[in-house]
């Protein structure tokens, strides 16, 4: 009986699905009857739409009941704020071409009725969708409704960079994909849990995502690992919401989605061989990956598409050359390289969307929002891109040495080049290297000025520091930009705590209306500035600080989360 696999809590949030008993009948296992020479495309289809998936029930997906409630939710969620969705296990649900006695409307009636009903938002999808979709039933079946995952492709991909087998690029179209409706990660959360892909490194997983992020048109997916450990992973020991600086963060990571959506719209031209694969891009750029288990080296292979001239490593800041034919440049240790055409064509390739624009001349450094400015004088004259190196006493550091380059500011009155970079506070040690000079372990913790001394016998700088002023501000101190502290809020008597949205009940809009708000949504408080009423109705934490932990409390309240009891939330203020 497929009811004994359902909780009785069903009954209370779907009643109807729950009493009419809308899953398959009887519970089956799964056997994935894949063989064209074993069985029919009907007894294929059954089994995969119709049986039980990892020991879930099935729904009757082609049950108008069940369809309408999936849209309800689907339309619940996109009227919240959401912008797509992510279907698991999409093959296990039928489609219009399915044979006569299994196929639905199910993906019209839901997914296709949201797009129908929400023109003025783009509603993305994707499916996942593993190795095939079973007998005769080709991907055309569901690329024609949402991007689908080429799982295939990636493993290609993961050996190539890993090992120098497999086939770094995939080519498209292929019998079953465009590049348009593909998806490819680095790796994904059931490969990283099940251990597939745990024991893969950080530049191993930089070399895989620059395989996919700099292709042209696909749509990539990056796994932000809870723990860049290759051993163990503690998804089933973490608090949900905790996000640490992993290899998500990383210097070699952001130059690849950099590179990525600087050429957005540009055409591609894909070489591999002799132990690399590139992916030139337009005629001003190429993303160049060392394959197999080893890091960078000297590179020099065919040009195709780029344009003679002098290109720049995003990454290390080394200097490639196109000519005669030939790319030739040397790749640093991540074995992973960006270069743009170094003329007039395009900003840097560096470019940071929340890189300060304030002149040098202003009174002060610009400062940056949750960081500390630091600022370099480069007094020993090194060569080479400068980059901060950051970590937390105690932990490792987020980002893949040599760090962060650092971008140059002004030239001081003593001749010395100056760089400016960002410490975000959370971390309190620096070191200002060129990849090959560094300084010593610098503690941080505050707006800071530094130039590098003397060597030391291990080689290392010793530093002098000095207190710089940043903008809006004659001394250093907490970036200006910094919330305000209200005190004492004004008693809103009668008014419900957490009804932001004056709708006279707590519910998952009014969580909604907070999100939009502090990302900046217009026609919703800004919640940095706001005062009066809109603050005490968000502030439901009382912190003195309407932030993402007020949403996140009033939907622990809307789910009965005891930590939210006790809090007034949906009480009448000051009643």
């Amino acid at each position: 009986d497929p009811m004994s696999h359902v909780t009785p809590k069903a009954a209370t949030f779907e009643p109807e699905i729950y009493n009419n008993k809308l899953f398959h009948d009887p519970w089956v296992k799964m056997t994935y009857k894949e063989d064209p020479n074993q069985f029919s495309q009907y007894d294929s289809t059954y089994d995969l739409t119709r049986n039980c998936t990892s020991g879930l029930p099935d729904l009757k997906t082609e049950d108008q009941r069940v369809q309408d409630a999936i849209y309800d939710y689907l339309n619940e969620l996109i009227e919240a704020g959401a912008s797509g969705f992510r279907f698991d296990a999409a093959k296990h649900i039928e489609t219009p071409d399915d044979i006569s006695s299994l196929k639905s409307d199910f993906w019209t009636d839901t997914l296709g009725k949201v797009r129908k009903n929400h023109p003025e938002n783009e509603v993305y999808a994707y499916g996942e969708i593993l190795n095939n979709c079973g007998v005769n039933r080709p991907f055309s079946m569901y690329t024609k409704l949402f991007d689908v995952t080429d799982s295939g492709s990636y493993w290609g991909i993961k050996d190539a960079a890993t090992n120098g087998g497999g086939n770094a690029i995939p080519y498209y179209p292929n019998s079953n994909f465009t590049a348009a409706n593909t998806i490819l990660w680095d790796e994904s959360h059931d490969t990283y849990m099940d251990g597939a892909t745990t024991s893969l490194t950080t530049i191993q997983r930089g070399k895989i995502w620059a395989l996919c992020a700099g292709r042209s048109t696909i749509t990539t997916v990056y796994f932000a690992r809870p723990d860049d450990g290759t051993s163990t992973n503690p998804c089933y020991s973490i608090t949900l919401g905790d996000a640490k600086k992993t290899a998500w963060s990383n210097a070699t990571t952001k130059a690849i989605n950099q590179f990525h959506n600087y050429f957005v719209g540009k055409s591609e031209y894909c070489s591999s061989g002799s132990g690399w694969a590139y992916i030139e891009r337009g005629d001003e750029g190429c993303v160049i990956v060392h394959l197999g288990n080893t890091k960078g080296g000297s590179f020099n292979q065919t040009n195709h598409k780029l344009k003679n001239g002098n290109y720049k490593d995003s990454i290390t800041g080394n200097t490639f050359t196109v000519s005669g034919g030939r790319i030739k440049g040397n790749v640093g240790d991540t074995g992973v390289a960006c270069i743009y055409y170094d003329g007039e064509a395009g900003p840097a390739p560096t470019e940071d969307p929340n890189k300060p624009t304030t002149a040098p001349d202003l009174d002060g450094y610009p400062v940056r929002d949750g960081c500390y400015t630091i600022v370099y004088s480069n007094s020993q004259g090194w060569d080479g891109s400068i980059h901060l190196y950051y970590w937390a006493t105690g932990e490792d550091g987020p980002v893949e040495w040599p760090g962060e380059a650092m971008d140059f500011y002004e030239t001081n009155e003593f001749g010395q080049s100056q760089y400016i970079g960002f410490l975000p506070t959370e971390y309190d040690n620096i070191i200002i290297t060129n990849g090959t000079l560094q300084t010593v372990d610098v503690p941080c913790t505050g707006h800071t000025g530094i130039w590098a001394d003397t060597p030391g016998a291990d080689g290392k700088y010793s530093v002098g520091t000095w207190e710089i002023a940043v903008q809006g501000s004659d001394i250093p101190g907490p970036t200006p930009t910094e919330a305000p502290q209200p005190t004492d809020p004004p008693v809103i008597v009668g008014k419900l705590l957490g009804d932001v949205d004056g709708s006279e009940k707590v519910n998952i809009f009014d969580a909604s209306y907070i999100q939009k708000g502090l990302a900046g949504f217009s026609g919703y408080p800004d919640y940095k500035t706001v005062t009066g009423e809109a603050f005490t109705l968000a502030d439901v934490d009382k912190s003195g600080i309407v932030n993402i932990f007020d949403a996140s409390l009033i939907q622990k309240y809307l789910a009965g989360d005891s930590s939210a009891a006790g809090k007034g939330i949906g009480e009448p203020i000051g009643a």
